[in-house]
This record gives structure tokens, sequence and C-alpha cells, in this order.
């Protein structure tokens, strides 16, 4: 087998990074066609190192079992070395009798694991029985194979499974999870059960390391010591019609998939300066419509004292990413900043690329003497008479297909409100929507939501319904994601869902879509410059809602108390322009002095919450919408 002799000897211990839990993850070799021979010899899988089925499931068996597994573009191999002294097999393959278990799940397009393919390993007793594979649910599996072969104290075996038992492996064989479960039995039941995993859920399951999972793993992560990715997408982006897997470490893309640049390497590239570059935007949508996902990114880099920030779609041509448009949406100086707004507008098979204006501070016409951008669509400039600009993809390239105009010497018409939240309707609760979404969080049928009202937060003519279960915020609606699906977040940052105090909507952002304002509470142990006892943080979140994600525009601390004593600000929603600012003011102290209070006003976010601003400092703090989040 070709594929172990470039495997790093401590892959096995390494923590995966790309791995969501600490659970050790599986290398799933890449084997060429027609090199693994099935005979229950395991002479062809040379070095590879094998795994241990050492978790204990249920009872307790002298059975041990080492095994590994393999692949190619046809099928799954399972080697395993398997000891037990008394191996019980009938013609009848009965779920009593010994055997292993294959589970495997794949990644939706959201990145869940709904469901858990199982396969059972029925090996032969030799000169008596013959093996068989069979499918949870199908039976007997049309072209796989297992065959056997004695050891001491008890049996290896080889399989083949065929990759089109399994629906999802049409198009996705990225991001798998799977496990293997050895199961002794006497023929009338089964006394203990051994595996690789301790849980066989489908998003609890160890993730299998694919030939560029395992090359990524060695090489990029680790001598750039990446952490979890910013973003984890699953999405047809190259080549042929299988999936592949789009990975955002900070600013650094990464691309593989199964048949994409043969399936043993990835593609890497660095979008900005990780040094000055920021991502405001990064997304993965098939723009023109040709089955093909692009790469959308706002970036933004550094030019000279300031920034300049532009729109880029990108495109794999073969296995080179290249840039099919490009625009100009920002810039920013010590004298002000202007960022035009970026919708990608559903259109026919693909999408419209729309800049609008959006929102400046510091600049005026008689004040602005920056370069004008040419190699690329220039930024649309608040005093212009352009209000947004639409794109479109004409089978070659993106152009331009309308432009709208602004009345001069008057501000752009903002949309609609959206209505006040309220109880939803009958026709309103979407149950089965609701049903789908406890089945995949394990929630019981008859848990109660502890806020629940409708209001428009997302692009459709319907409004949505906005749960609070938990800590898990949850949004579907007649016109979200046609009626049939949902989207949720899960809120870590409060211990206890009885530390969310409050949960509503309103559009802060200015776009006539409502946000979702959490309040809440986040209690810790007092620093000791603080005293003994628990610290109580009130804080507040703001949240966007899209048909793929909720997403945090903007967080803050508004008060901290500690039994008796408390120090809290003041937070505004003031109208202006496009939207409401969020005005942090000073409050007030009650217990602690500027003299007694130990710590300086900070200037900057802290853990990713804007701080509270001290009675005694002078001036507020002020936040604008800038398209992404709020920023100063």
């Amino acid at each position: 087998m070709s594929l172990p002799r470039w495997l790093c000897p401590t892959l096995l211990s390494l923590a995966v990074m790309i791995s969501a839990s600490a659970r050790a993850d599986v290398p799933l070799f890449l084997a060429k066609p027609g090199e693994i021979k099935v005979d229950g010899v395991l002479r062809d899988w040379g070095g590879t190192p094998f795994f241990r089925l050492d978790s204990r499931v249920q009872g307790s068996s002298p059975s041990n079992v080492r095994a590994a597994l393999a692949y190619d573009a046809t099928f799954l191999y399972v080697a395993a070395q398997v000891v037990d002294p008394s191996f019980v097999r009938t013609n009848r393959f009965l779920d009593t009798e010994d055997h292993a278990e294959l589970l495997l799940s794949f990644p939706n397009a959201q990145g869940q694991y709904n469901r858990v393919f199982e396969v059972k390993l029925f090996a032969g007793k030799p000169g008596e029985t013959e093996g068989q594979v069979k499918a949870v649910g199908l039976g007997p599996v049309r072209g796989a194979e297992i065959v056997e072969a004695p050891s001491q104290g008890g049996y290896t075996f080889e399989a083949k499974i065929p990759w089109s038992v399994f629906p999802p492996a049409a198009q996705t064989r990225v991001k798998l999870r799977g496990a293997l479960r050895y199961l002794d039995g006497d023929g009338r039941g089964t006394s203990a059960i051994i595996a690789s995993a301790p849980s066989n859920r489908a998003a609890d399951l160890p993730l299998l390391l694919s030939a560029p999972e395992q090359a990524l793993v060695r090489g990029l992560i680790n001598d750039r010591k990446f952490g979890s990715p910013t973003a984890d997408i699953i999405a047809n982006v190259a080549g042929d019609s299988m999936t592949e897997r789009v990975l955002l470490f900070h600013n650094t893309l990464v691309v593989y998939g199964p048949t994409f640049r043969k399936g043993t390497e990835y593609f890497w590239s660095d979008i900005t300066d990780p040094n000055a570059g920021q991502l405001p935007l990064f997304d993965v949508r098939d723009l023109t419509g040709d089955g093909k996902s692009e790469i959308i990114v706002v970036k933004r880099v550094s030019r000279g004292t300031g920034w300049r920030q532009m729109l880029q779609v990108l495109s794999f041509r073969g296995d080179s990413l290249q840039p099919i448009f490009e625009h100009e949406t920002g810039l920013g100086s010590s004298q002000g900043t202007i960022e035009n707004k970026v919708s990608l507008v559903p259109s026919g098979q693909g999408h419209s690329i729309v800049i609008s204006l959006g929102s400046d501070s510091g600049y005026d016409a008689s004040t602005y003497h920056e370069p004008q951008e040419t190699e690329r669509e220039p930024l649309l400039l608040p005093w212009g008479t352009v209000q947004s600009r639409t794109y479109a993809w004409d089978g070659k390239q993106f152009v331009k297909r309308s432009e709208q105009t602004k009345a001069a010497d008057s501000a752009p018409a903002r949309p609609a409100a959206p209505p006040p939240p309220r109880p939803p309707s009958a026709d309103e609760l979407l149950d089965q929507v609701y049903r789908l979404y406890k089945k995949d969080h394990n929630i019981p049928e008859v848990a109660k939501p502890t806020f629940d009202f409708v209001t428009n937060v997302a692009a459709s003519q319907e409004v949505e319904r906005i749960i609070c279960h938990g800590r898990d915020l949850v949004v579907f609606g007649k016109g979200f994601r046609e009626g049939r699906g949902y989207v949720s977040l899960s809120m870590p940052q409060f211990v206890s869902d009885k530390d969310i105090h409050d949960v509503s909507a309103f559009d802060v952002t200015g776009d006539g879509l409502a946000d979702i304002i959490v309040r809440g509470s986040q209690r810790t142990k007092a620093p000791e410059e603080l005293g003994q006892g628990e610290l109580v943080r009130e804080v507040l979140f703001v949240y966007r809602v899209d048909e793929s994600s909720i997403s945090r525009v903007f967080a803050a601390e508004t008060a901290v108390t500690l039994g008796s004593r408390r120090i809290y600000s003041l937070l505004a929603f003031v109208p202006s322009a496009n939207g409401l600012d969020i005005e942090i003011r000073p409050g007030r102290a009650i217990g602690w002095t500027r003299a007694t209070w130990p710590y300086r006003q900070d200037t900057e976010a802290v853990s990713g919450l804007e701080p509270i601003v001290l009675p005694w400092t002078e001036q507020p703090f002020r936040f604008r919408f800038a398209g992404q989040t709020f920023s100063r």
C-alpha cells in the first residue's frame, strides 16, 4: 500500500486541530485501485499503524481488536486483527453472533451530522462458513467482500465496501466521521461491545482523516500552529460534481476534496497579509449559475497610514484560484471612513452582486482627496449620484446590469421598519421545523422555549419565528429556507439558560430587518483586586440573521456587580443616517469611587466585549454599523 510510507509516525498522537473536539481522529489511508487484495491476510497493509478498539461500550469481554481503514475511488477497506477465544458464527449471520460494525456519517451542506450508516461485517469461519457484509436497512451489500484468515488466538479479516452503498458519498467524501465496533455474542445475545469511540451518535464520532486531511495536519496546521478554522464550508468549488471542503484559518484559505488535485493534495493561499489584513466578509456561493460555488471575500489591507477594502470573487480554473470580479468597497484614514454595502441577490441560477452606499464619517466632497482606484471598479462615494450598481454574470464575466441613481441633496431612503415582536399565530408555529431542531439537538419533545416571538429578521416577505431554547437561538419561518429548515446559534457565553434575561428584536442596522437583542449575565469568581465573592457581569449582544447563519455584530459589558457594590454604563440606541448608532455613556458607581476602582478605562474590546464606560470618563463611546459589525 503506497500511502502509509509517507505517514508521519506520530500522526495518531496529534491533537488534530481541524476537529471540533478532543477525541482521537482516525487516519483513512488512500490506496491505489487494486492495491489491496481482499484475502484475509494483512500483508497488503505493510507498516500501516492499526488503532485499537479501546472503548468498552457494553459488558466485559476478553476480545481484543486492532483495525485500520483505507479507501480508493470505488471502495472503503477495513482490516482487523481479532483475538476472540470463542468465535461464534452460523450461516444466518445473526446480530447476536460475533461481528464487527463500521459506523459512518457524512456532513450535510450546513456541516451537520444527522445520520449514521451502519455496515455489519460478519467474518466467516475458515472451511465452514463464508463471511457476509450487510448494511442496516438494506441487507447483504452487492459488490462487497469479506475474507478471513486464522491467526493466533483468533482471526484476521479484510473487507471492502463500495462507496455506492452510502448515498451521500456520491457527492461528499470530506469531513467524514466514523468508528469501528466489535460485538461479542454467543448466538443468543450480545455480551460485550468494544469500539474505537465511546458514542455512536453522529456528531460524536471521530473524524476519519483522508489523504489531503492528513497532509494538511502534518503540514500547514503544524507549521503555522493553526487552531480551529474561522470558517468551515462544504461546497462544490472545483472539478467534477464532488464537493470540496473550504477552510479559512484567520487569513489563510485551504481547499481540498476527494477528486480535487487527484485527492492527494490540498490548495492553500494567504488571502491577505497576516499582519495587516482583515476579512470583513467571507462566503461561498454559486454566483455564476454553473453549479460551482465561488469564494467571495471582502478584504481590508493597509495603505500608508490608513486602509483600503475590496470585494473579490474567486473561482477555480483547474487547480488554480483566480479573481473573476473585483470592486473597491471601502477606505479609512485618520480623517474618516467610507464603506459600501455588498449584497448577493439570487438571480436565475446564480446571484447578482449589488454594491450600494453604506456608512461614512469624517469625509465630505470638499475634504476628500484620496486617489481613485484604477485596477478594479472604484468605490461609490456618498456625494456622488449613484446609489447602487448591480453586476451579473454574462457567461464570461461580471458586467454592470443596472445602476440606481439618488436624488440630489437627499439622503438615501430608509427601508420600512419590521413589525414589532409578537407571539406566533397557529400557522406561524411551524412545528415540523421546530421538531427537526429538537431532534438534531437531542431536546425532549415536551421541552418549551424561554422566549418565543415572530418578526421579520430575514430577507423574505414572511415573518420568522425566533426562539430562545436553553442557550440556543433558533430562527425559522414559512418563507425562510422554503419553510423546511432553520438556523441556530449556541450562546456558550452564558453558563445557564437562567442567565439569559431577555431576548427581543428591532432594526438596529437600518436594513429594514429586525436584529436580535440578547441581554444576560455572566458569573465568575471575582479577581483579587476587586475583593471576595461572585462577580456578576451584565452583557448585551446584537445578532443579525440570514438563511445560512446567525452572526454577532455587537457585544458590550453594561454593568458589574459584586455584593452590594455596582458600577454600570448607560447604553442608548441613537438614530443615525443608516439605522441606529449604539452609544455607551458614563453611568454610575455604587460602593466604588474613582480612587477605589482598580482599573483604568478600557478603550478597546476585552474578550470580545466593548467595555463599560466608567462614570468618571468624560466622553461616551459611539459605535456605527459598518456593513458587517458595529465599530467606533
